[in-house]
């Protein structure tokens, strides 16, 4: 299997990456033209200090059908990228075009294990910087295959309705907050037939699968 390093938010398409202290963007700038007051326009700081208490970065900024753009938790940049509307059946028909497919959820814990059985990519321990709180740079980091996989803000795509990761608010709980990160992990939330799929909670992540009877 070929896999892609870093899923893709559903229905998206990378463009680049904008630093959030200079303003600069670093990638299709001619693209990022067509889209960059709207999304400058979100990013206006307050303009009174009792604002300021409360005021955040958001998220994610969406325009359905046009561009989305998506806070890195550790940079602290967005990444930008164009956007339509998909489902899953129109995210493979697209996929397979290119020559690309979904992986399997069997295939998705294969990746995600980096061929070991350990219960979590990174070994079989939580990685902790207090104890209980995951640590999101530990979260981060690459697994033993170069795969980076998101924190549980969101789900996975496979190829049947079946999805990983999970859309997934920490409660405290040291076992329950570590769940997501599993390899083998199901998430509870199955996909439904035609779904339009949000890229805010759904990624995917291109493979090319070389099957040895094929061969």
């Amino acid at each position: 299997m070929l896999v892609k390093k870093k899923a893709l938010p559903a229905g998206t398409r990378l463009i680049g990456e904008l630093d959030t202290v200079t303003g600069e963007f670093h990638g299709q700038v001619d693209q990022y033209e067509t889209m960059a007051a709207e999304i400058c326009h979100e990013l206006q700081q307050p303009r009174s200090f009792a604002e300021s208490l409360q005021w955040e970065m958001p998220k994610t900024i969406i325009a359905e059908g046009r561009y989305y753009a998506e806070l890195h938790p550790v940079s602290g940049n967005y990444h930008v990228y164009t956007h339509q509307q998909v489902t899953q059946n129109e995210l493979q028909h697209w996929l397979g075009q290119h020559g690309f497919d979904l992986l399997s959820e069997e295939q998705w814990e294969y990746a995600i294990g980096a061929g070991t059985r350990r219960l979590f990519r990174w070994g079989n321990e939580k990685p902790c910087e207090d104890g209980v709180k995951l640590a999101k740079k530990a979260l981060a980091e690459p697994n033993m295959f170069g795969l980076m996989y998101p924190y549980a803000n969101g789900w996975e795509l496979t190829n049947s309705s079946f999805l990983k990761m999970d859309d997934w608010l920490e409660c405290g709980n040291p076992l329950l907050d570590t769940l997501p990160y599993a390899s083998y992990y199901r998430s509870r939330k199955m996909l439904s037939a035609n779904q339009q799929l949000s890229p805010e909670k759904y990624r995917y992540r291109k493979a090319v699968i070389i099957d040895r009877e094929r061969i």
